[in-house]
């Protein structure tokens, strides 16, 4: 018996998913079908890759690495058969696909990559936004090529560059006033109001917190005078409605690019990962 890149193929968007049911739907195929092709991969390398429990299914070491050769194999399938129709050598094409947090994506990475998507109409961009929390995880399930988090990643599998750094300061609304006491966050969980004041000298006695779900949710209250923000510099430049009060120290937060480490990166990876390394800086402030 030999593998078959219907079971790559299974294999992949399984792992992709995290989801048999949803797999089988997308390969048009029954469960059981799917649960086949899984049962007779795992056979022939005397493996097993996938854990299923109530909570959905998780990829094994052994499931990790065979999703690491899969993407690698993929990107790299991907990239000859545009090559072989592409009418000039400098075309470039492809799916790439970028996970990072509100403050990042919008502000830093679509800017940074605008003008290489316009002149590469073929190369596609997904966008994942998460909570910092959830993309290590992204990153090590395979689910997406590129991470942005204010954290290195301790792995040996895994690349980190430091691509800048996000400056937070304390912004007001410049029209409407009277809520100073009144500090808008994303969650309760969020840290970064209470991680501000700890290195200011001067300090609210006592504050309040709202909760607005997402950063631009912060922006808009922010503008409209619901309460004040501690906010990165670089996402206050579109909002003339938004002032920052001086007086107070930046609290001051790396920004890292990650992804897995593997032998050979498609020209449309490296291309990208190339350009969120220099060209972010643009965006981000110093140390």
């Amino acid at each position: 018996m030999k593998t078959s890149n219907l079971q790559i193929e299974a294999f992949h968007i399984i792992a992709q998913l995290g989801s048999f049911s949803k797999a089988a739907q997308e390969l048009h195929i029954t469960q059981p079908a799917l649960s086949r092709r899984i049962k007779e991969l795992e056979e022939f390398f005397n493996a097993r890759f996938f854990i299923r429990s109530q909570a959905g299914i998780k990829l094994t070491e052994q499931g990790l690495r065979l999703l690491k050769y899969s993407n690698t194999l993929g990107q790299l399938e991907e990239e000859l058969f545009f090559d072989l129709s592409k009418k000039t050598d400098r075309e470039l094409g492809g799916m790439i696909k970028i996970t990072s947090y509100a403050s990042i994506m919008h502000p830093v990475v679509l800017p940074a990559l605008a003008p290489f998507m316009t002149k590469h109409p073929h190369v596609q961009i997904t966008c994942l936004v998460l909570y910092l929390s959830q993309i290590p995880e992204v990153l090590f399930m395979g689910q997406t090529d590129l991470a942005i988090t204010n954290n290195k990643i301790e792995r040996v599998d895994i690349e980190n560059h430091l691509i800048g750094y996000e400056h937070y300061v304390l912004t007001e609304s410049t029209k409407v006033s009277g809520r100073n006491d009144i500090f808008l966050d994303i969650s309760p969980n969020d840290e970064t109001t209470e991680q501000f004041f700890q290195i200011q000298k001067k300090k609210p006695k006592r504050y309040h917190r709202s909760f607005m779900n997402d950063e631009w949710g912060i922006l808009v209250g922010t503008e409209l005078g619901i309460g004040r923000a501690v906010k990165p510099r670089h996402m206050i430049y579109a909002h003339s409605e938004i002032r920052v009060l001086p007086g107070y120290k930046p609290l001051i937060k790396p920004v890292y690019l990650h992804y897995r480490r593997q032998h050979d990166y498609t020209k449309l990876h490296q291309s990208v990962i190339d350009i969120l390394i220099k060209d972010s800086k643009q965006f981000l402030g110093g140390a």
